[in-house]
């Protein structure tokens, strides 16, 4: 096997998905899996993906910390706001028993955010808005 090192400067995202995995851990064993995580790097498009990568896969936890230390901005924050905001209107229960809300797929519990000086742009508007 030949191992093919990273170029220099080009190991970024692997310091980054490794910095995201231990804090998501750290909430994990703090809280005996109750609580996600998840990190918001940007209010871009690169943000979006990965807010949608690993917030969905956590909605059974029983509430959220939204981390968006050192985003970068954008323009997306309205977008994280209206899916962490919105409230069930009603539950229903599949014939097989499965239990569903509406609006489908949404966090049906707490969440805290997590900022710093760091955050930029569309990064402060997000916190400031959720606290609103």
């Amino acid at each position: 096997m030949v191992v093919t090192p990273v170029g220099f400067g080009q190991e970024y995202e692997l310091r980054y998905s490794d910095w995201v995995r231990r804090n998501r851990e750290y909430v994990a064993e703090k809280t005996n899996g109750k609580i996600g995580y998840v990190h918001v790097p940007d209010m871009s498009s690169r943000g979006m993906v990965l807010f949608d990568r690993w917030f969905y896969p956590q909605l059974d936890r029983e509430g959220m910390v939204v981390d968006v230390r050192w985003n970068a901005g954008g323009h997306t924050s309205q977008m994280l706001v209206n899916r962490l905001m919105r409230h069930p209107l009603w539950f229903t229960r599949a014939r097989h028993g499965q239990v569903y809300s509406y609006p489908y797929k949404l966090l049906n519990g707490p969440f805290v955010v997590l900022m710093n000086e760091h955050s930029g742009s569309d990064g402060d508007f997000f916190p400031a808005a959720v606290q609103r």
